[in-house]
């Protein structure tokens, strides 16, 4: 039987998250591993190596940056940046990995360890950032300087424990916010995890 580790980043997530109660035929294991990449990282590090799954599902909400995605729309991540990484050198920004500080050539990772569960999901391009974006300026530099289509503060920590673990990973993430000035009247949290919730179920359910 397949094991897969389900893990979140908020109690919120998981506990809107039910579809691995009808998708038995698999062993379901979860973690919650917090927000942000350095807890997230520590939580997830621990819960692979007590369970050693066969897959990582990292599933959760994820700002748009990309104005074309809906709220409530839910789409497979398959590569994801340590986004804000690095040093400002003046007026630009490099990348840790540019310095020599880094043991990859870049800072972005993917689900190159691919997995055999198939989905009809728009697929995406992602940025991890260690403060999620909310002003005008910023979001204006941040949209000049990548072409990634959603923003959350975990993702490539996941992708990049998969990929030192060697255990493929599916991030599959739903829109609660687009990535303007913050304003928390126009998110939409209980849709994007009803969506996503669905979105899983259909995934491994068709595929038991």
């Amino acid at each position: 039987m397949n094991e897969i580790l389900l893990v979140t980043a908020t109690a919120l997530e998981m506990e809107q998250l039910q579809f691995y109660k009808t998708c038995k035929g698999y062993k379901w294991q979860r973690a919650v591993c917090g927000v942000g990449s350095m807890l997230h990282s520590w939580q997830l590090r621990d819960s692979m190596l007590e369970r050693q799954p066969q897959l990582i599902v990292q599933a959760g909400i994820a700002g748009a940056i990309d104005t074309t995605l809906v709220i409530g729309e839910v789409v497979e991540v398959i590569s994801d940046e340590l986004f804000d990484l690095g040093v400002e050198d003046h007026q630009a920004f490099k990348p840790l990995y540019s310095l020599g500080l880094l043991e990859y050539e870049n800072q972005v990772f993917d689900n190159a360890n691919k997995h055999r569960w198939n989905n009809n999901l728009k697929k995406v391009a992602g940025i991890t950032v260690n403060t999620a974006h909310g002003n005008q300026y910023s979001i204006d530099a941040l949209k000049r300087s990548t072409a990634a289509q959603v923003e959350t503060m975990e993702g490539a920590a996941v992708f990049f424990a998969g990929k030192r673990l060697n255990i493929p990973v599916m991030q599959i993430r739903a829109i609660s916010n687009h990535v303007v000035p913050r304003n928390r009247s126009e998110w939409n949290i209980p849709l994007a995890l009803q969506e996503l919730n669905k979105a899983l179920e259909k995934i491994f359910y068709a595929s038991i």
